[in-house]
Parts: structure tokens; C-alpha cells; sequence
């Protein structure tokens, strides 16, 4: 979000390994206030390899070491000092088997209290105990809905159901992103909107990363929120941010300027041009 001029606190968890110092280390070259939260537990880390003569890409992922109650309560601590009425609270990632499921609950229901919008970003149990917070948006992985729901997810029909079922469950709007495809799917109370991506006359079109791609998407939509007042228009400014990412080598994020670029690339459709038994969309390029 810092890329795109907007005020931007992050809130992060690092653990006093090597991986964390190195983590530190980066931090500290930032231009926007972080603050690092430092726990005894290991460092989650991602590892992308990118094999540009095939194109294609191999994540390895570790998962955080133990991460206890009371840094959580630290990061809840930091919520409350700096987070003011109208702002908007991502919470994001998957939680370590050490933390008990409700934890985006409660810091869900606490943003709220605060005057704070919520962008939840997560599966499973954590995002079933958190839909009872009721958070203003979720967004959510397609395969993670078939995981999720333990159902096979086919056709917009599928997604749809699930979506409005996350809808039921307690969430405002639902955001469903198709990994290496290029279409992305809003449901809100205003409706469904479907984003589809045109190939791209990126910076590198045949030697691109997805790491960042669906973070960049959010960052773009919440810019888009305050900026723009239809959805539409906050969806389509979101996923040029997203496009931006996806057309570079790594995690790079465009400035306002660079994602405007790309608006001509993005297409919005409402629900009154989706077709529900349509398949769910192949692949044509990659977007998260």
C-alpha cells in the first residue's frame, strides 16, 4: 500500500532465528513504519524458484515455529495504538498450530471496536471462528473453498454457493481468486462481479512470479476503496495492481502511476453477463 501513497503501518511477527534476523534486516530498509513484533518461535519464510526456460515456478514454504498467546496480545496492544476510525485492518496468513483458532476472531471483533474495517485473508478454522466477527471482506483461494467447504468446486455455480455461504456465515463481501487463471470473482450485497485479465504487455510476460500477486490485489482494492465510490471501480483498480505484480520478475509492487497502465487490460463483468453454469475459467494467464 506504501507503493501507492497510501498511510501504511504493518504488524508483523518475527522470530529471533537466523531467517528472522534476516527478515529484520529488510525491514529496516523500508520507507513506512513497521512494527516488529519479536517472539522466541521460528520464522516463516516462502522460497519462490522461478525456471525461466519452462516458466514455471516452485514455492517451498516452512511454517512458523511456536507463536504464544501473549504475542498476540502485543500485536493486540499495537492495534489499539495505532488504529484509528475508518482505517482498515488486513489480517492475513494461515495461524501456527500453537495459537488457538479464534485468535481472528477476537482481533476482528477488537478492530471493529476501534471503528476499523477488517480484510480477513485466511482458511480453515481460523476463518470459520472468524466469520462469527463478521469481517467486512474475505478473501479467500478457489482451492481453498473446495478444502474448505469438502465439496468439488466446478462451475460459477460452485463458487457462487460457496461464496454466499461465506456471506451467511457472517462475511460482507467475498472475494475468490482463481490461481493461475486469470479471473477473480467479487460477491457483495450490491451483487457478483466477475474480473478477467487480457494478456499483458508487461515488463516480463513469459518470466513472471505469482508470489505477491493476490497481496498486491488487496492492496489495490483497499487504495481503491477510499479513492473511488462504486465497487466496480475499486475491484478493476485492484486487479491492475495485480496485474502490475504478475507482469514482474518477484514481489514488486506498482505505484499509482504504473497500476493505472493497466486498467485497459482489466475487465469488469456484473452478474447480469454471468453465466452461474459456466465452467470454472481455465487457464489463460497467471494472476495469484
Amino acid at each position: 500500500l506504501y507503493k501507492l501513497d497510501f498511510n501504511t503501518h504493518a504488524i508483523v511477527l518475527i522470530g529471533k532465528d537466523p531467517t528472522g534476523r534476516a527478515y529484520q534486516s529488510l525491514l529496516n530498509e523500508e520507507k513506512f513504519p513497521i512494527s516488529a513484533v519479536s517472539v522466541e518461535g521460528e520464522t516463516r519464510s516462502n522460497t519462490i524458484i522461478l525456471d525461466t526456460g519452462n516458466n514455471q515456478e516452485t514455492q517451498i514454504t516452512e511454517n512458523a515455529g511456536n507463536i504464544l498467546q501473549q504475542d498476540v496480545h502485543l500485536v493486540l496492544e499495537l492495534l489499539r495504538e495505532y488504529v484509528v476510525k475508518e482505517d482498515t485492518v488486513v489480517l492475513a496468513g494461515p495461524l501456527p498450530d500453537s495459537l488457538s483458532p479464534d485468535v481472528y476472531q477476537w482481533l476482528t471483533r477488537e478492530s471493529h471496536d476501534l471503528g476499523a474495517d477488517v480484510v480477513l485473508v485466511t482458511s480453515g478454522k481460523p476463518l470459520e471462528m472468524a466469520l462469527q466477527a463478521n469481517p467486512d471482506m474475505v478473501i479467500i483461494l478457489k482451492q481453498e473453498l473446495e478444502s474448505y467447504f469438502n465439496i468439488p468446486v466446478r462451475d460459477y455455480a460452485d463458487v457462487i454457493q460457496c461464496a454466499q455461504q461465506l456471506k451467511e456465515g457472517g462475511a460482507s463481501k467475498v472475494l475468490i481468486s482463481f490461481p493461475d487463471e486469470a479471473k477473480s470473482l467479487l460477491v457483495s450485497d450490491e451483487g457478483q462481479n466477475l474480473v478477467t485479465f487480457t494478456e499483458s504487455s508487461g515488463l516480463h510476460p513469459h518470466a513472471s512470479t505469482t508470489t505477491g500477486v493476490l497481496e498486491a490485489f488487496v492492496a489495490g482494492f483497499i487504495m481503491g476503496s477510499y479513492q473511488f465510490e462504486s465497487l466496480p471501480e475499486t475491484l478493476e483498480f485492484g486487479a491492475a495492481a495485480a496485474m502490475y505484480t504478475a507482469s514482474q520478475v518477484g514481489s514488486e509492487f506498482g505505484k499509482a502511476a504504473e497500476v493505472e497502465e493497466f486498467l485497459p487490460d482489466v475487465n469488469i463483468e456484473n452478474e447480469e453477463t454471468i453465466d452461474p453454469d459456466q465452467d470454472a475459467p481455465g487457464n489463460v494467464i497467471k494472476q495469484d
